[in-house]
């Protein structure tokens, strides 16, 4: 007799790194969207920092590290490889899943003939996926991660994944030995938390992390540029790509693309809740998203056939596109002070309690 399980998956809003894609593909399940006020309480500020001959920026979020891996929405156990012992890998995740459990760990790609086509019989390195369903007749897992730079869901089978999680990989291996159990959890509200926004959206123009939410970002936030400073590492990778001394990553401009939805999300839920009572922002807020979009198209044209003049027009139109931004940020904090500051209704900061609302002004 065939035994299979599936748990629930759906494309996440955002996707670009596999380490908040893989929880949000769990999320994005929940009826009526119950997990938004969180994800729109969150993913406002960016970070960059060198890496290799490229930069990489990135949604600067203290949850989507491994210590701590946090969200009000997911029952997280973090367990470590060798406590497996010798049991077998296999039985582990089915039991899991028969336990409502995804399983978010990194593998090495080299055995994953899913995986992209640099990694796939060539090159030892680890990459986290998300394990969310099994066949033990058909002796498969189902998958979900960046595959060949595109998240999607795929297949594997039993060997392979053996042979992936048995042999060790060489490049890309911090957290390796780390296992992440996720599982939803019910009955769950959280509320919008506007402080948290406004918070956000001023360290963003001040490209500077906010402690007082976590101290602990003083630590391994320190090597990292953050908010509107992350435009000026932007053009500095744009003019050593025309120099010849960068490599063309496009998950630059994807995350930049990414990030102007998410603003758009924030402030068309705002308006609906009469914060944000100014059309033009978001109106404005949409072009800056398709522009972003242009240019991470263009990377992909660009790993095609190298056009100086066109990166030399992305350098013009990216200082625009921050110039816009900054422009834009201050009106949607104007709105905030402005039809927000007074209203009794909105719960202001983490802990969701009227007793404990803090004052915008």
């Amino acid at each position: 007799m065939a035994m299979e399980r599936l748990l629930p998956v759906k494309d996440p809003r955002i996707n670009c790194y596999s380490y908040y894609a893989n929880p949000l593909a769990i999320l994005s399940v929940a009826a009526n969207k119950k997990y938004f006020p969180w994800f729109l309480s969150n993913f406002i500020q960016l970070s960059s920092h060198p890496e290799g001959s490229s930069i990489k920026l990135d949604f600067f979020q203290q949850w989507i590290t491994w210590v701590p891996y946090y969200c009000p929405f997911l029952d997280v156990q973090i367990i470590n490889k060798d406590i497996f012992g010798k049991l077998n890998v296999i039985s582990f995740i089915v039991d899991c899943i028969d336990s409502g459990y995804y399983i978010h760990m990194k593998v090495n790609h080299k055995y994953l003939s899913a995986s992209s086509l640099k990694w796939y019989n060539r090159t030892d390195y680890a990459h986290e996926l998300l394990i969310y369903g099994y066949n033990t007749n058909t002796q498969t897992l189902e998958l979900a991660d960046n595959f060949g730079g595109k998240y999607k869901f795929a297949r594997c089978t039993f060997e392979e994944f053996q042979l992936a999680y048995s042999n060790p990989p060489i490049y890309n291996t911090a957290n390796y030995e780390k296992v992440l159990l996720l599982k939803p959890k019910e009955d769950i509200i959280f509320q919008f938390d506007l402080l948290k926004v406004k918070d956000s959206l001023e360290d963003f123009l001040a490209s500077r992390d906010t402690r007082i939410r976590d101290d602990q970002s003083s630590s391994w936030a320190r090597n990292l540029t953050l908010g509107v400073d992350v435009y000026d590492k932007i053009i500095d990778y744009l003019f050593l790509l025309i120099d010849k001394k960068a490599s063309i990553d496009l998950r630059l401009f994807h995350v930049l693309w990414e990030h102007k939805k998410c603003m758009i999300d924030r402030i068309r839920y705002m308006e609906t809740l009469g914060i944000i009572r100014d059309p033009d922002i978001v109106e404005t807020y949409q072009g800056l998203e398709k522009i972003a979009l242009i240019y991470r198209n263009q990377m992909i044209k660009l790993t095609m056939r190298k056009d100086t003049r066109k990166i030399n027009a992305m350098i013009q139109g990216v200082k625009s596109l921050s110039i816009t931004e900054i422009s834009l940020i201050h009106k949607v904090l104007e709105q905030i002070y402005m039809n927000a500051k007074k209203e009794e209704h909105f719960i202001l900061g983490n802990s969701n309690r009227y007793e404990l609302k803090w004052c915008l002004g």
